[in-house]
């Protein structure tokens, strides 16, 4: 398939990418290579998109453009925020833009270039067909977590935490590093109203106090917790 534009990736950049592209008359693709769309914000993650002010509370500080008009639909139809609704939300942006289609469980994997510095097309795999497709595009924007298609085109890139001196950020380490966003474990706990015996498999690494995980709130259980990660002292994609 041919279009005129690609993007890589459907988290709230890819999605804002893809239908802006598609509103000002582009034929895109968007790849997303998960069963939802959302990337952190989706039900798998649960990271809410509140903008600049993460409690939410204060509404000038806040996401603009297409990603407020999916969270003004959200807080109209779902007072609650289920975040399964909000899946669906973000399947209906998409799907209602005539220009743009969506390719879910696709996993882009390869690129094909007719220059050193230009992408003529790339390789997917669709995982829930087990079909395997090629989309050539003018452009291709890569907006996936790990960057495959670019890094594979050979753009440039940096992989963990810049020093304050880079860009002048005064909260950033003093020198450069290798750390980056671990992968989120996922757990539920409930109150169910009584003690519950729990045996924790051997092999499982005990937290047993709350001083033992700082700088965490432990008290809300009603939408489970995302709040452990693990592997940001390692290479998260080839240690993955």
């Amino acid at each position: 398939m041919k279009y005129d534009t690609a993007v890589i990736g459907g988290g709230l950049a890819g999605i804002s990418a893809a239908i802006a592209a598609a509103r000002l008359g582009c034929k895109v693709a968007l790849v997303q290579d998960r069963p939802v769309l959302g990337g952190n914000s989706s039900s798998e993650i649960r990271v809410v998109p509140t903008g600049a002010h993460c409690s939410g509370l204060r509404r000038e500080l806040r996401e603009t453009g297409i990603i407020e008009e999916m969270l003004l639909e959200s807080w109209h139809r779902d007072p609650l925020r289920s975040f399964w609704v909000w899946d669906t939300i973000l399947w209906e942006w998409v799907k209602r833009e005539k220009n743009l289609t969506l390719y879910l469980n696709s996993s882009a994997r390869e690129v094909v270039m007719t220059k050193k510095k230009r992408i003529k097309g790339i390789i997917c795999e669709q995982l829930s067909t087990e079909k395997k497709f090629y989309l050539e595009a003018n452009i291709f924007i890569d907006t996936s977590g790990d960057g495959t298609i670019a890094y594979r085109a050979g753009a440039k890139f940096c992989m963990g935490r810049e020093g304050k001196k880079e860009f002048n950020e005064s909260l950033a380490p003093d020198k450069p590093d290798n750390k980056t966003l671990g992968s989120s474990l996922m757990f539920v706990a409930r109150d169910m109203k009584k003690p519950v015996k729990f045996t924790p498999p051997d092999w499982a690494r005990k937290f047993p106090k709350e001083k033992n995980l700082p700088f965490r709130v432990h008290s809300d259980i009603h939408y489970g917790y995302w709040w452990i990660a693990y592997g940001g002292i390692k290479d998260t994609i080839r240690d993955n």
